[in-house]
Order: structure tokens, then sequence, then C-alpha cells
């Protein structure tokens, strides 16, 4: 399951969808169906019929296609979270410095919010190949800058895009380190565990999600936190 949040996300980003003829058994041709993207068990083999031979690999099979059909739940609603932020017209709203502190800006100031608006413009735009370099280049350019949180999340997020999910993992894993009183600091950690999720280290999984609750009481992402965990325990993946 290691691919399925890149196979998602394609799925987002290039909708392409086209119905196709399919050949029935007796060699006609038959209006093709919606696919839902989900395979029956009973589809698997015509010839399989539940006997004690077969039983286990039967109920085997249909716990994994329920573990698939909860992560494309799961990470269907992450995709939409996204889309909603892009869609975000207001570039204030993400460029909120890591410090709740004011300043007043100098002009080294106005410089590191200028370089990072036009990085995170890529992304308003969804230029995603455009907007990596441009978010790497920021981070170049001002390391220790005030939207270097903000910078390392939308490069994880890209990361996922491109399927890139270990690296994902590493810039999350920044933001959530080195930026833990950063607005964005609650979500990457959710993204962790979710990264962890797809590939079924269920344990890690729940530590993550287990320090969004603690960290982050009352907040949003701690009620998805809390919702995942859920879903682990209800899965028995967890006890």
């Amino acid at each position: 399951m290691r691919y399925i949040i890149f196979f998602c996300v394609s799925l987002f980003v290039f909708p392409l969808f086209a119905d196709v003829p399919v050949v029935d058994a007796n060699g006609g041709n038959a209006m093709a169906q919606p696919s839902t993207g989900i395979v029956s068990v009973n589809s698997l083999n015509p010839m399989m019929t539940p006997t004690s031979d077969n039983a286990a690999e039967i109920t085997r099979l249909q716990q994994k296609i329920q573990d698939l059909q909860n992560l494309l739940q799961l990470q269907g609603e992450e995709l939409a979270k996204l889309k909603q932020q892009q869609n975000n017209t207001s570039v204030v709203v993400d460029t909120n410095a890591a410090s709740a502190t004011d300043v007043a800006m100098s002009a080294g100031n106005q410089k590191d919010q200028q370089a990072y608006q036009v990085a995170y413009q890529w992304v308003q735009n969804k230029q995603y190949s455009d907007a990596i370099p441009a978010m790497q280049d920021y981070l170049k350019r001002y390391p220790k800058g005030q939207y270097a949180a903000n910078a390392n999340y939308w490069l994880a997020q890209l990361s996922m895009i491109s399927g890139e999910n270990e690296q994902a993992r590493n810039y999350y894993l920044v933001v959530a380190k080195q930026y833990s009183t950063s607005n964005k600091a609650p979500d990457a950690m959710l993204q962790i565990g979710l990264l962890a999720y797809a590939d079924e280290n269920y344990q890690e999984a729940q530590e993550w999600w287990e320090k969004v609750v603690k960290k982050y009481p009352k907040t949003p992402v701690a009620q998805v936190a809390t919702m995942r965990l859920q879903a682990l325990k209800q899965a028995g993946h967890i006890a």
C-alpha cells in the first residue's frame, strides 16, 4: 500500500476518465459500468467457492479491501482540505510568521516575505513543477526565514503530489520538530501519521496522532487525530 497515496493524488490532480466497451462472456459488447475502484472478493476467481480451504483467504482479502477503502476515504479528506487551501485567494492566510510576536518589518523582512509570496503564488496557481524549486530556493536564501516552516510544509504537500512520500515525511518532520509553534505543525504531525498508516506502520501512526491530541487539545486537527485513532482501534490495528 506504499504507493496508494500517490495513486489517490494522481486521480485528484489529473482527473482523466473515459468509458470503454466491455466484452461479455459470450463475446458481445456490453456497456461499461462506472468503476468504484474496489474489486469484489467474489469476482477475484469465478471458480472460487467458500470451502474450508479458501475461507481464510477470502477473509484476508476482505480485510485488505476494507483497509484500502478506509485509506482512500482518509486520503480523500486530506486532498479536499488541500484543495480548499489552494483555492484560498488570500496569501495573508498562509503568510503568518511562525512567531506570534509583532515586530516592525525591516527591509530584510520585506524581501523575505516577497520571496515567499512569489513561491506560494505557484502553489495557488497549481503550477506544482514551478512551486517546488521556488520553495526550495526560498529556503536556500532564507534558511531561518520567517516563513521557513510554511515552505517546508508546502514542500511536503508537493512531494506527496509527486509520489515522493519519504521526502514528504522528511519535510513534515522538519515542521513538526523544528517549528512546533508554527500553525503548520499540528497538520504536519497528522500527515506523518497518515504516511505511516499508508506503510501499514500502525504503531507509528498511533504515536503521532496521540501526540497531536496531547499537544494541541481542543483543536480541529486534534479532533481529526482522535477519529483516526478510533478507526485504527475499530480495524483491530491497535489495542
